[in-house]
């Protein structure tokens, strides 16, 4: 089920209850938003949620949650499972998947879950909130401040779960600041990602006019620390991405792939090495490092000159 729908209707939350097994699938494991929606969980079902770790000792936790306290079931929050080798995934994922009794498990994936067991309630988050499920997630919060959400999104169409989740929390002791607030944070604190999916699109084309065009418009609106975040993750990103095609695995470069633009997973990939794409993150930390000792902080632009070749 979608998690629009568990948290508008309450016969689907109610639901949950036959499942032994409850996954959270997503494609980016969002921190601060899976806190809120396990304290939510034990809201509205009355039930503590005892954490425990899947890269702890596997067999000893394995064994503590096949048992309960006088005969009581219980609920375990997992966590997710990232950071996980791949064999301890796959062990999870094999007693996960044969689980049944007697205490409910809930964990996080960024795996494709398929046919998953009957007694598993599988909930999908999704990649980006818009208006409607920002409602709801603020309903979950207990955050009434109507207006202010609609000033939000009348500057963004969608964000991340996380930066809803923070957005609700400042939404909490905003007061009648909302309209200065939106003007004055609102666009440090929510990344437009068609924007910047525009600006990266060009840059990994080889279209240098396209890029410093878009660069023109953008560059000014974050400070060089964000820059250098950004583009350290789009190269990260594309690096992987090259490696793993090259390596014929697909299904993996897709799902690292997450955030890239559409033509370079589809062409442009090609036309990069995994040597120059690793130069290119080696030099970010080159300009972060002149950057913090007093430097130009136009010298990131050394980075796109090197891109283009035109050095």
């Amino acid at each position: 089920m979608k998690l629009e729908q568990l948290l508008r209707d309450q016969k689907v939350r109610l639901s949950m209850r036959k499942a032994s097994v409850i996954c959270l699938q997503t494609n980016n494991y969002p921190l601060l938003f899976c806190r809120e929606f396990i304290s939510y969980l034990s809201a509205i079902f009355k039930q503590p949620i005892i954490p425990r770790q899947m890269n702890s000792d596997t067999s000893t936790v394995m064994a503590s949650l096949q048992t309960t306290f006088l005969g009581q079931p219980s609920w375990y929050w997992l966590h997710d499972d990232s950071s996980l080798s791949k064999k301890a995934s796959d062990t999870w994922h094999l007693f996960l998947r044969s689980y049944e009794q007697p205490n409910v498990l809930i964990f996080c994936t960024t795996k494709a879950i398929s046919n998953p067991p009957a007694n598993w309630c599988v909930i999908q988050y999704p990649d980006f909130v818009d208006i409607f499920l920002f409602r709801y997630i603020a309903h979950m919060l207990k955050v009434k401040q109507r207006a202010f959400i609609d000033l939000i999104f009348k500057q963004v169409r969608t964000m991340p779960l996380d930066t809803a989740v923070l957005l609700c929390e400042y939404a909490k002791i905003i007061g009648k600041n909302g309209r200065q607030f939106v003007k004055d944070w609102l666009p440090y604190l929510v990344v437009p990602e068609l924007s910047l999916f525009s600006l990266s699109q060009p840059l990994f084309a080889r279209k240098p006019h396209q890029f410093f065009m878009q660069w023109k418009q953008l560059c000014d609106l974050y400070p060089i620390q964000f820059w250098l975040i950004f583009w350290s993750d789009q190269l990260w990103r594309a690096s992987c991405y090259v490696r793993l095609q090259q390596q014929g695995k697909t299904v993996d470069a897709k799902k690292i792939g997450y955030r890239l633009p559409f033509s370079f997973l589809k062409n442009d990939w090609r036309l990069h090495s995994l040597k120059e794409l690793n130069s290119m993150h080696a030099m970010l930390y080159e300009i972060d490092y002149h950057v913090k000792q007093g430097g130009s902080l136009h010298t990131i632009e050394l980075l796109y000159a090197s891109f283009f070749k035109v050095l």
